[in-house]
């Protein structure tokens, strides 16, 4: 579909972003950083809670301290739990960990006072992709058209598919905050049973958990609510830390989630697709964050040279390491069982260890 210039509420833009998540505002800010003009348009508020995990690799940590968002919490290293196994890494580079709410929200304040324009609460009705010949046009939810040269995609996890209603969901997701007491600045991973939970403090006095379950179990319980309370009194540390909070109090985020894979977006003409519409990264590595921030800086450079299916085919190749060392220890968090086995392994091979450290840019 075309729409013809004539139509009340039409614009030009030279770039618009679809999506105002993590990678979205990251492209937005690298955009603005080389003096580009860009729109972002966002279906929701900027900031709104998102089911996910909020502990920064490397390089996001990097990325954000370059933009002054603050205050990160620095994590140096990293507890595995699974059974009465546990395995302790130490990470050579500067990881850290933030609210996710609080990224959006400051990036979105560092655009704006470099002259960003963003629209919020704004959704698409319809999407017209370029041609070789013809530009993007995007029909909006206020009845604008927006005709825009180049794009960038930042929608989220199920933005390629055609019907979200057919897409097999076969995990369950919980997040929370709770206020801790203590704050040893690492992040916790438990292997639990057909489930794994991660925990990093994301201020002084505040930790984010995030859980990641198999749909079935879920499914099996009594509730989701029941069945997340089962998983925080099924280890001995995860017991001590959750047994005096009053979970009935707290705001848990959940639902079900799609499996987490490498995509294949449309190939069309001046598209930049970032983030989870490129490929999602299972929250077993602690990448996620990282991808968002990274893919959508990579993207701008590809831009800067006009240079989209590069950027496709480069970032894609780099990226598949992570996919597949996601997918392996996804599958492996899932069952304690072989954590346990797991654990005494990579203990007595430090080699082994650093080898993957590296290859999750870690070390």
């Amino acid at each position: 579909m075309v729409f013809p210039i004539s139509l009340e509420g039409y614009h030009l833009e030279e770039v618009v972003i679809i999506g105002g998540g993590v990678a979205g505002l990251s492209c937005l800010n690298a955009l603005l950083d080389q003096g580009i003009s860009a729109l972002l348009i966002e279906g929701s508020t900027i900031g709104t809670p998102k089911m996910c995990g909020e502990f920064l690799a490397p390089i996001a940590a990097q990325q954000l301290q370059l933009w002054d968002v603050d205050p990160l919490i620095p994590i140096p290293h990293a507890a595995f739990y699974a059974g009465i196994r546990q395995l302790d890494i130490h990470f050579t580079k500067p990881s850290a960990a933030i609210s996710r709410s609080d990224v959006e929200l400051k990036l979105a304040a560092r655009a704006r006072r470099l002259g960003g324009r963003i629209r919020e609460n704004t959704y698409l009705e319809y999407t017209t992709p370029a041609t070789e010949r013809t530009p993007f046009y995007f029909k909006l939810s206020t009845g604008e058209i927006i005709e825009a040269k180049s794009a960038f995609f930042a929608t989220g996890k199920l933005s390629n598919n055609k019907d979200n209603k057919k897409i097999a969901l076969p995990y369950f997701g919980f997040k929370l905050h709770f206020s801790h007491t203590e704050n040893d600045h690492s992040l916790k991973m438990f292997s639990l049973d057909k489930a794994y939970l991660g925990i990093v403090p994301i201020t002084e006095t505040i930790s984010n958990c995030a859980c990641l379950a198999k749909r079935e179990a879920v499914d099996a319980a009594t509730s989701p609510e029941e069945h997340f309370r089962h998983l925080t009194q099924s280890h001995p540390v995860l017991k001590k830390i959750f047994t005096p909070l009053d979970l009935s109090a707290i705001d848990i985020l959940s639902g079900r989630a799609p499996a987490f894979t490498q995509k294949k977006p449309p190939n069309w003409p001046n598209s930049y697709w970032i983030g989870d519409t490129l490929a999602s990264l299972y929250p077993a590595i602690g990448s996620g964050f990282a991808h968002s921030v990274d893919s959508a800086i990579q993207a701008v450079q590809s831009y800067l040279k006009q240079q989209p299916k590069l950027y496709r085919i480069n970032y894609s190749k780099s990226i598949k390491t992570k996919v597949l060392l996601g997918n392996v220890f996804n599958a492996a968090l899932l069952q304690p069982k072989v954590g346990q086995l797991a654990l005494p392994l990579l203990k007595r091979s430090p080699k082994l260890v650093n080898l993957v450290l590296k290859k999750l840019d870690y070390v």
